[in-house]
């Protein structure tokens, strides 16, 4: 079985997560992958001790358990779902009581579940738990999968899986800070941040443009700042070019792909991506402002989070300083 170490948050539902906390502030446990070979639930008085044993990518079987008041919202049999525990090796945690009876009545411990979540299948299991690995922020990456599973054209949730699946670009994606000392500076935070902006272009998006451009809205979204996986490695290439013009040199051999299924969706994210004219009223595709004030509402948010932190709460306005700038927030107590 293979384990990666993550950071810890409180426990919580899929539909109720607390992004807010940064990976340096939380402390350290494990996570894996895998799919549902079963589920069992033992009622204990006015709650529920769930027991799922898990396929891994490796063939093995993991052993889980957890408790909840209700019922609902379980995994299915078949289901990828994504687990936190803490690492029953550590000598600040101990095995529940409870156990599961295997096919051999063999009865073995389950280590306790803190959270789940389900993980759409749009990959292969080995490949989703390479991601899972590699990722910095999990649950941001939680949220990536499930935006691709959101969107509804075939072509380019294709293209958008393949592009993250180019090792030299996808790795870094997931795993590098949005910038060096500026908003999401944490790692894990580039992924985070594009996300972000996906999700907000997401939700004006879908009641306001139609199927297709809203889809390339929020690729458009999730993919602006692609090009910081060259300029924040330091890459010659990197040095070379600013992150905004290598976000299309990147990607236009793949582009090129999409072109061949959807010519009019692939020149049409051309554009949203790089389609700058500062002489003009209004971008070519509306959507492109959605991006635009989505990138600089996440910034400033994360950035203000910077300013406070570490900050007594009746405190209402704070500064970030950074080699490059000194910016003010204020806060409502």
């Amino acid at each position: 079985m293979t384990k990666s170490t993550l950071s810890a948050y409180p426990s919580a539902t899929p539909e109720r997560l607390d992004y807010s906390q940064t990976a340096e502030s939380r402390e350290v446990c494990c996570q894996l992958i895998g799919r549902v070979d079963s589920l069992v639930t033992r009622h204990n008085g006015d709650s529920d001790c769930h027991f799922v044993l898990l396929m891994l990518a490796d063939g093995q079987l993991w052993r889980g358990q957890w408790s909840r008041v209700e019922s609902e919202g379980l995994p299915q049999i078949g289901d990828l779902v994504r687990v936190e525990f803490r690492d029953p090796e550590s000598e600040q945690t101990s095995i529940a009581d409870g156990t599961i009876r295997l096919s051999d009545n063999r009865y073995a411990p389950c280590i306790p579940v803190d959270y789940w979540t389900p993980v759409p299948q749009l990959l292969p299991l080995n490949a989703l738990s390479l991601w899972y690995q590699a990722a910095a922020c999990p649950m941001a990456l939680d949220r990536l999968l499930a935006l691709i599973n959101r969107i509804e054209l075939p072509p380019l949730q294709d293209w958008l899986i393949r592009v993250l699946r180019q090792r030299r670009l996808g790795v870094p994606f997931i795993r590098l800070p949005a910038s060096r000392q500026h908003h999401h500076s944490h790692p894990g935070g580039l992924l985070l941040h594009s996300v972000e902006c996906a999700e907000w272009v997401e939700r004006i998006a879908k009641i306001s443009l139609d199927r297709q451009e809203a889809a390339l809205a929020v690729t458009a979204a999730l993919l602006h700042d692609f090009g910081k996986v060259e300029t924040l490695r330091g890459t010659p290439l990197g040095r070379t070019a600013s992150h905004e013009v290598l976000t299309l040199t990147l990607l236009e051999p793949l582009l090129g792909e999409l072109e061949q299924a959807w010519p009019q969706g692939a020149h049409g994210l051309r554009q949203m991506l790089g389609g700058k004219n500062a002489s003009a009223k209004f971008p070519k595709f509306p959507g492109m402002l959605l991006v635009r004030m989505a990138d600089q509402y996440s910034s400033a948010l994360s950035a203000r989070t910077m300013a406070f932190a570490g900050l007594p709460a009746h405190y209402t306005w704070a500064c970030l300083k950074t080699p490059r700038s000194v910016q003010w927030f204020n806060r409502l107590c």
